[in-house]
């Protein structure tokens, strides 16, 4: 595993396009060196482009790095324990650390060259002494701490925009540290294309980040990527489309479900997705104040009301609701539903989808698929795009009409991408919000969430509110873990 900046990496769903490259001393000359290719690509779930807000990712290899001492392939070690975590690099090591990188030198290049650098931290308000107003922005983010070369390096060289993912060490008790990640050069007063040799770097402080990587790391052991361990799940049927509007809708989305309540006649109340092929996810309160009367019916592998050839229907042999759940609030509004039997995961209509183990970095734009309704519920599966926005931007469009959103921790907003022209029919509650990742060297969609409610007065463009497993993930696996994947 190796960590870098999340702003170096332009292009997340495709780490293939990536490579590492260990012990390289010299550009010119890659004889001899460990070449690896990316499998994997996990920047913080916070990072948000443009701010330099947790900027920083993770990379996975194919295999595992090889260590050779006489290459000078090595792993630096993370601060750990409390004292070191909360200490500065002042408090380590008299003030210094050091920067490596290919940076730009007094002559305005880039050399070919590893080089080291000596560089000292500075407090906040020394920072924002000696920065220039157009590099203020270093001072917005509590997670950066600014460094710079003492004053006899000065001028000669400095971190510079090709250093940006590179490490700032210190050295303590015969070991080295990372105690940053270089983000953000400061820009030349004349030309903002250029460093300023004399500059502030921002780095990204790695202390307040180190649980994060553990938790990846962790779930990097499990045999397979996702939270219940299925190397069936997720498939992907159009790895070779450029865009997931290429998709034909109809089964392309094979975990979509449809709950069905039966007594004298039928009903359709929500939808849900199949992780499992004995279980159900789908939201809690669709499933309160169900009449005993009521049969629960799981409809899988539909894309049309009537596939009843191509799909399968299930009784619900029992409901777990999340024992969290709020109902005022909608806090863990989640429920897992048992099915009497397995499905038949055989059909290509019906398969589960993966869960993520950790709560991870998701696309701006993610794909919504379900089943539509304005009143009655629309007789095919639908998908449309969705931007995620923030609470803020969410809480916002809520307050124009009066209403509260509700604060949980486990939501997730999105709006659609494009402007819709018939705004009054939504997604009904269960909609699955989905992305693809690579996972074990395959193209996997991963379940981001499901649709709670809809934007109040709906028949206006707002924001929908989803909820995510990550705070449920405990939950979901207890419940599963005795149900094997396969036989």
């Amino acid at each position: 595993m190796v960590v870098t900046a999340a702003h170096c990496l332009n292009d997340t769903s495709h780490p293939a396009r990536y490579r590492l490259i260990a012990g390289l001393k010299d550009q010119r000359s890659l004889e001899g060196e460990y070449s690896y290719k990316v499998s994997q690509i996990i920047p913080h779930p916070g990072y948000l482009q443009g701010t330099y807000n947790n900027d920083i990712a993770l990379l996975l290899t194919d295999g595992d790095i090889v260590f050779d001492p006489n290459k000078k392939v090595l792993p630096i070690c993370l601060p750990r324990d409390e004292a070191d975590s909360s200490a500065t690099v002042q408090e380590q090591l008299d003030k210094k650390g050091y920067a490596t990188g290919w940076g730009m030198t007094e002559n305005g290049k880039t050399g070919s060259s590893l080089k080291c650098g000596e560089v000292g931290e500075l407090d906040a308000d020394s920072c924002r002494e000696q920065l220039f107003e157009h590099n203020h922005f270093l001072l917005y983010n509590d997670a950066v701490f600014c460094a710079r070369a003492p004053e006899s390096r000065r001028n000669r060289s400095t971190v510079c925009f090709s250093d940006h993912g590179g490490g700032l060490s210190v050295f303590k008790a015969d070991r080295w540290y990372l105690w940053g990640i270089a983000s953000v050069a400061a820009h030349n007063a004349t030309d903002v294309t250029e460093c300023d040799l004399n500059g502030i770097v921002g780095f990204t402080a790695v202390a307040n980040y180190t649980k994060w990587i553990d938790d990846n790391q962790n779930a990097q052991k499990q045999t397979y990527k996702n939270l219940l361990r299925d190397p069936n799940c997720g498939t992907y049927q159009n790895e070779t489309l450029a865009t997931e509007s290429g998709n034909a809708v109809s089964y392309q989305y094979p975990w979509n479900v449809l709950l069905e309540l039966q007594h004298e006649t039928s009903m359709y109340v929500c939808g849900g997705v199949l992780i499992h092929k004995r279980f159900v996810l789908t939201i809690s309160h669709c499933l309160v104040g169900i009449p005993p009367q009521y049969t629960l019916i799981v409809r899988l592998g539909a894309s049309t009301k009537d596939s009843a050839t191509t799909g399968q229907s299930i009784l619900a042999e029992r409901i777990i609701p999340n024992p969290n759940f709020n109902e005022i609030h909608y806090g863990n509004n989640l429920a897992l539903i048992q099915l009497k039997y397995d499905a038949d995961i055989t059909k290509p209509t019906i398969k589960p989808i993966c869960l993520p183990s950790v709560t991870e970095f998701l696309p701006t734009n993610l794909t919504l698929t379900g089943w539509m309704r304005n009143q009655h519920l629309f007789p095919t599966l639908s998908r449309d795009s969705i931007n995620t926005v923030s609470a803020a931007e969410c809480g916002a469009h809520y307050d124009g009409k009066g209403m509260e959103l509700p604060d949980v921790s486990d939501s997730l907003y999105g709006v659609f991408n494009t402007d819709r022209e018939k705004v009054c029919d939504n997604y009904n509650a269960g909609s699955v919000l989905q992305y693809a990742k690579l996972s074990d060297q395959t193209t996997r969609v991963f379940l981001a969430g499901l649709l709670m409610f809809n934007y109040p007065e709906s028949c206006s463009n707002g924001c929908e509110t989803f909820v995510t497993t990550g705070y449920n993930a405990s939950w979901i696996y207890d419940a599963v873990k005795d149900f094997p994947a396969n036989d």
